[in-house]
């Protein structure tokens, strides 16, 4: 009898506990709806409030995975360097045909072809970037490698000494779009034949420095001792809590040493592409699920327009490819889920703010962030290539 009674408590707090969480939630939402609460979005967004989504930008209606989106084996893929290989964002292949891949400590290691076509990593470091997170890179007329690092800005690898360049960190003055401001989150970039480098940025919350451990005070060092890493899942998630195009393009000019803001209000800009006639380049836009055309020549140079929207997941990486179309990497197919969990962030976030029960609301965004974005990432992703026409 006494232990019906005491799990019959626990059952009632539990549902007490829901029951505010709820309360919280819904109440947080209407108030965000009437203009009334302005949410802040948990660190490390600093000053970032939550919005609600115009009705074209989500929920998001994805192509049926079909037609020409039916998963296929064309391409013959082999999975390489599984388990050695630590959270590399690119491949890029050098002047003198290796691959060299940059991990998520900074560390940028080299794989040799061999005569039977497989690659053989190197897994002592070449180089060492410090601080930060390289994503997108690729190589320069001269044989530099250039990296996007979200954390430090545009960065130059020194083909012959390996020294460290920061390119830009902000734009310069001259810039027409926001003069003089810093680059946040830089993601991916492509070197034009002229030698200009475009690149992009995603968000504009900054990086925030995980440590490898399953709690909820991820902004520690581990007390397991493992070594931590700047994190742009996070950014990204938090981007998605925001609901505002943050996304920007920009022209790094090598002689003159020169950053322009091109462009701006992309949805996570994130990979990208120049022609081969450098008279466009693409941006894949992540989280409207479309490529985005942006003119540099001619008489739309300076506009940008959809190449192809809806596409069947995530897109991310972009590559031109040797006949002058595209390739362009999905991170993942887009689940049910992703409905009910970017709502959830927003809610959270809402439930947050309001005077109901605000530390509810914060567990309840702690267990979501570390548990359901966990899942998310772990289940979710198929990683996938399309080849687009341009």
């Amino acid at each position: 009898m006494g232990a019906t009674l005491q799990i019959s408590a626990q059952i009632s707090v539990w549902r007490t506990i829901l029951l505010l969480v709820v309360m919280n939630i819904v109440i947080g939402l209407y108030l965000v709806q009437k203009g009334h609460l302005r949410p802040k979005i948990p660190y490390p967004a600093v000053n970032q409030y939550v919005h609600l989504y115009p009705s074209d930008v989500f929920p998001w209606e994805p192509r049926p995975m079909e037609g020409a989106f039916t998963t296929n084996r064309r391409l013959n893929a082999l999975r390489l360097f599984e388990g050695g290989m630590d959270g590399s964002e690119s491949v890029v292949i050098s002047p003198d045909d290796r691959a060299i891949m940059l991990n998520k400590f900074g560390g940028v290691f080299e794989a040799i072809e061999q005569p039977d076509g497989t690659f053989e990593l190197n897994r002592t470091a070449k180089a060492w970037l410090g601080p930060g997170r390289p994503l997108g890179a690729a190589f320069d007329a001269q044989g530099n490698l250039i990296i996007c690092d979200a954390l430090k800005g545009l960065l130059m690898l020194e083909k012959d000494t390996h020294v460290v360049v920061l390119l830009t960190s902000r734009t310069s003055k001259s810039s027409p779009l926001e003069p003089d401001a810093p680059i946040i989150y830089a993601n991916d970039l492509d070197v034009a034949s002229d030698g200009n480098i475009y690149f992009t940025t995603s968000v504009d919350i900054i990086l925030h420095r995980n440590a490898q451990h399953d709690t909820r005070f991820t902004h520690v060092p581990s007390l397991e001792g493992r070594a931590g890493f700047w994190d742009t899942v996070k950014g990204w998630g938090l981007g998605m809590c925001q609901g505002q195009p943050r996304g920007k393009l920009y022209r790094y000019n090598p002689v003159t040493k020169e950053t322009h803001l091109l462009a701006r209000d992309f949805w996570y800009s994130n990979g990208i592409a120049v022609s081969a006639d450098d008279s466009f380049l693409v941006v894949s836009e992540t989280d409207r699920l479309r490529l985005v055309k942006y003119w540099l020549k001619g008489p739309k140079a300076g506009t940008s327009e959809v190449l192809i929207d809806h596409l069947p997941g995530t897109p991310d990486g972009m590559a031109r490819a040797p006949d002058g179309n595209f390739w362009a990497a999905l991170l993942t197919k887009v689940p049910p889920v992703t409905k009910v969990g970017v709502g959830m962030l927003q809610a959270l976030c809402a439930g947050r703010a309001s005077a109901v029960a605000p530390g509810l609301g914060l567990s309840m965004w702690h267990w979501w962030q570390l548990k359901v974005m966990k899942v998310y990432v772990k289940h979710y992703q198929h990683p996938s290539t399309v080849g687009v026409s341009a």
